[in-house]
């Protein structure tokens, strides 16, 4: 086995490690999730997302298929005070 193929192995067996922790550290935190979740169920309400369309603020929910996925793709930013 010569170098390169050495190297391509380490890092192969070293990104597989780290997806393989990745992946672990997901499913406990999705599993904490759910358990809150659970626990927390009488205290939870529903949440009316507005927006601002066109000079008026309208529910979300209340979007076509079509304005519900632009709003998805919208980009987000926080506007940080003067100072």
């Amino acid at each position: 086995m010569n170098i390169v193929q050495h190297v391509t192995n380490f890092y192969y067996n070293h990104l597989q490690m780290k997806l393989k922790t990745n992946y672990m550290e997901i499913k406990l935190n999705s599993r904490l999730e759910s358990q809150l979740l659970e626990q927390h169920q009488n205290e939870r309400s529903k949440c009316l997302v507005f927006t601002r369309v066109m000079g008026y603020h309208r529910p979300v929910e209340s979007f076509n298929i079509g304005k519900k996925g632009e709003h998805t793709e919208r980009k987000h930013f926080i506007e940080h005070g003067c100072d």
